[in-house]
């Protein structure tokens, strides 16, 4: 009798023991889930970050393309209109140093105007617009360059102060500016659209930043303040 009363006296001891050692693993454990909590947090909030920052990244590349479309435009335009005032001078004071506008936009319009139709083909309106550009360009530089050649090859002046005067110079130089500016309007619109693209992609990731951040601060503080308590507990 003696025996069993000792048993159950041991087995309900054992009993509350092990209860008490569940109840010291099961609080230990919260701390150890807050900080895996806090590290799974903390590799997702990088994972979107990098998301984030491709989408931003994206963005302001548009933006840099589309202010290099619109300052190759604008070389384009100085380009030929250098090049008719270099020619229109040299008719008149007959002296070749006036030429080096003609001769350089000669150099450099092939290049700028490869470089838009590179720059515009992912859009297929502005390609359209450029192609017609490109046609109306080298129109405008044959006309300079046949005056050139009347003036110089033939030596006959007279002839080319009247290609000058009939005019066609100057129509076909309007209509480039009128080309360059429907592009210029196009790409004004293009960019303010992207811009808006850039600054909402900025205000994400700076309140994904503040959210992820705000959200592992709260998972780790929460679980150094368990660690805390239960170190206490067991002082």
């Amino acid at each position: 009798m003696h025996f069993a009363l000792s048993a159950m006296y041991l087995t309900d001891e054992h009993k509350a023991s092990m209860n008490k050692f569940r109840r010291a693993s099961r609080a230990n454990l919260l701390p150890l889930a807050g900080v895996c909590l806090g590290l799974i947090a903390t590799a997702l909030l990088s994972l979107a970050s990098f998301s984030k920052i491709d989408a931003f990244q994206a963005n302001a590349r548009w933006v840099d393309h589309t202010h290099q479309v619109r300052f190759d435009l604008e070389q384009t335009a100085f380009a030929v209109s250098d090049a008719q005032a270099a020619v229109r001078g040299f008719l008149v004071a007959d002296q070749t140093d006036f030429l080096v506008p003609y001769h350089k936009a000669t150099r450099t319009l092939p290049t700028l105007v490869g470089g838009l139709n590179a720059l515009v083909r992912d859009n297929p309106d502005q390609h359209q617009k450029m192609t017609a550009l490109s046609r109306s360009i080298d129109e405008f530089m044959a006309m300079m360059g046949r005056i050139l050649i009347t003036r110089q090859a033939e030596k006959n002046p007279e002839a080319a102060f009247a290609l000058v005067a009939n005019g066609s110079g100057d129509r076909a130089l309007s209509l480039i500016r009128l080309q360059i500016e429907a592009l210029q309007n196009a790409e004004t619109h293009l960019l303010q659209a992207r811009e808006q693209q850039l600054a909402q992609s900025i205000a994400d990731m700076r309140n994904w930043l503040i959210l992820g951040t705000s959200i592992v601060f709260v998972l780790f503080g929460g679980a150094f303040w368990l660690l805390s308590r239960e170190i206490s507990r067991s002082q």
